[in-house]
């Protein structure tokens, strides 16, 4: 325990923006749960696919982990909303192909059918 409160003293010593950096990627990466979120709250059947969101997801982190690690700056907007738009552009264009490819099957007619039959 005093190791790592020594370690933190001097590290918070040599490196006073890290505890910045910590908490700017936190939202950075808290952000991105966003889409999976809403989709989730959202009272409906299927409108967003679990291969989409987790697409979506792994393109948002992998931009705020490159956008940081790179110490880019576009027009000052976080890295996390940034990567927030890509995740968002990824989750539209997987749903299009996806939904192209396999469309949801009508839940009422499935209901209707199953019903019938009893």
């Amino acid at each position: 325990m005093i190791a790592a409160t020594a370690a933190a003293v001097v590290i918070s010593v040599i490196r006073p923006d890290l505890i910045a950096l910590l908490a700017l990627l936190s939202y950075a990466g808290g952000v991105q749960l966003v889409p999976a979120s809403a989709a989730a709250l959202i009272p409906r059947t299927v409108w967003l696919r679990a291969e989409s969101l987790t697409g979506g997801l792994i393109v948002g982190v992998g931009v705020v982990i490159g956008l940081t690690a790179e110490n880019v700056n576009i027009l000052n907007i976080n890295s996390g909303v940034i990567g927030l738009a890509c995740n968002l552009v990824v989750v539209g264009l997987a749903e299009v192909v996806l939904r192209t490819l396999r469309p949801t099957p009508d839940k009422t007619r499935l209901v209707v059918a199953s019903s019938s039959r009893t």
